[in-house]
């Protein structure tokens, strides 16, 4: 799974994840939070955040780790992983996770 986005430059470009090989059925999970989005891409699926429902909220790096945390899950699931064994702290670092939450967004 690869996980991105780009918001400075000419055009900015929503988070977004992409689980390759894709598992039958990513595009069914659900995301968090609400206004994630699957979309379709060149013969497969990216769950994609619209930057704009989250860059003015006051915890919009919170909202962009649930989404992140979701795909993964939801590729996770599929592919039979077990995150609990390969991520015992969770998908990300959580000490990384709290500082994140709390640094207000660009």
């Amino acid at each position: 799974m690869a996980s991105g986005s780009a918001t400075n430059g000419p055009t900015r470009n929503p988070p977004s994840t992409h689980t390759a090989p894709e598992p039958d059925g990513l595009q069914r999970q659900p995301l968090e939070p609400a206004a994630a989005r699957w979309t379709e891409s060149n013969g497969s699926h990216l769950a994609l955040l619209p930057y704009d429902e989250v860059r003015t909220r006051p915890d919009a790096s919170a909202e962009i780790l649930r989404f992140s945390d979701s795909a993964y899950a939801a590729g996770a699931r599929l592919a039979g992983w077990e995150p609990d064994r390969l991520c015992p702290g969770g998908v990300t670092d959580p000490q990384a996770s709290a500082t994140d939450a709390t640094r207000p967004p660009a």
